[in-house]
């Protein structure tokens, strides 16, 4: 059991809960971060993420948000096509996701590792447009220099 303890500590730290992460309620506007992609062959890009506030849908339009996109612009949108749960070695569809879950997105062709996923029109993407705020969730990976 040698390092599990160092394990568990990186992962409190690194993987804070959504609460604490964004002082969140269930109501609140969607956002969730990309941490993984992987590729089958059959379904395409797999997009593992947790919700870090709200609640979304499959085919639900979402904002694709990276260090890279400036403030001010519209924010590239993707639409999941199926969302499922990840168990064991296998992927089962689920209805919705809240905040707190991990999920694998299938479908999105423009999310990469880091990025941040927003309601379209929630308020986060509308914030970014007018660049008050940008839509990238805290502690997301920044742009490398």
């Amino acid at each position: 059991n040698v390092g599990v303890g160092d394990v568990l500590d990186a992962v409190v730290a690194y993987l804070p809960s959504p609460r604490e992460a964004l002082d969140a309620d269930a109501d609140d506007d969607f956002a969730a971060l990309v941490f993984k992609v992987a590729h089958d062959a059959k379904r395409g890009p797999l997009c593992f993420a947790r919700c870090y506030a709200g609640r979304s849908k499959p085919k639900d339009a979402l904002g694709v948000a990276n260090a890279s996109t400036p403030l001010g612009a519209r924010l590239p949108t993707d639409r999941p096509q199926q969302v499922l749960r990840p168990f064991a070695d296998d992927l089962e569809p689920v209805d919705d996701w809240a905040a707190g879950d991990v999920r694998v997105l299938v479908g999105l062709k423009t999310a990469r590792t880091g990025d941040t996923l927003v309601a379209r029109d929630g308020e986060r993407a509308k914030a970014h447009r007018r660049g008050d705020a940008s839509a990238v969730l805290p502690g997301a990976p920044l742009e490398p220099d």
